[in-house]
């Protein structure tokens, strides 16, 4: 069955494709895109599978399957277990794959999410004003976290991350982090402080601390 819904999908791209004249290396692209977006069918089965299962056992599950998650994320040192286990449920809620060459992350635009790397490897850079290209700082493997600052903060992104190779990332958006401060609340002014200190050279943190919350 899933061998055929992806074969309807993909034949209904190419129909598409033909109808619109979308010819060359775009229609490559794209047929490369389907192709690797419906190659792994646990993405989808994955989330719905965590889900289903009582708490007490995502928790177990998922140490088993990411035993150093957000392990390198300074936004949540110090994060009980089961802290960890909710975020990281929540990010699986929400997958994304990406190709060679996609930007995921540009400097410059606002944020609301960070991503967790699953698979892959993406390349970080940034912007150099005087030569007017993209200096790579570095690569960041799987278990590796970027777009934290995001979750916290309205400030643009400070550089920009590319795919390497396909990559599949897992996401945590804004409005998930509030609700699981809400179910622990102790970590809401740590969250805040780690998030505010790696920001505290850069000009534009004086709006961009607006709205933290830390009035309470």
């Amino acid at each position: 069955r899933a061998q055929t819904e992806r074969d309807n999908k993909i034949n209904a791209v190419v129909e598409f494709m033909s109808a619109h004249s979308i010819t060359g290396s775009l229609r490559a692209n794209i047929l490369d895109y389907y192709e690797f977006r419906y190659s792994n069918p646990y993405v989808d089965f994955e989330k719905n599978f965590l889900d289903d299962l009582p708490k007490e056992m995502q928790a177990r599950v998922i140490q088993r399957l990411f035993p150093r998650a957000l392990e390198g994320c300074n936004l949540f040192k110090g994060a009980s277990e089961t802290m960890v286990s909710q975020i990281v449920l929540r990010m699986a809620r929400h997958p994304a794959r990406t190709m060679p060459g996609q930007k995921i992350v540009v400097q410059g635009n606002l944020g609301e999410e960070m991503y967790m790397l699953k698979h892959g490897v993406v390349e970080v850079s940034v912007q150099n004003p005087s030569k007017d290209k993209q200096i790579t700082i570095r690569r960041l493997y799987p278990g590796d976290c970027f777009g934290e600052i995001s979750l916290w903060m309205d400030i643009k992104r400070t550089a920009s991350v590319t795919s390497v190779d396909y990559c599949q990332l897992y996401v945590l958006t804004r409005n998930d982090l509030e609700d699981i401060l809400h179910s622990f609340p102790e970590m809401r002014h740590v969250v805040a402080a780690q998030a505010i200190t790696p920001c505290l050279g850069t000009v534009e943190i004086a709006p961009a601390l607006v709205g933290l919350g830390l009035e309470d």
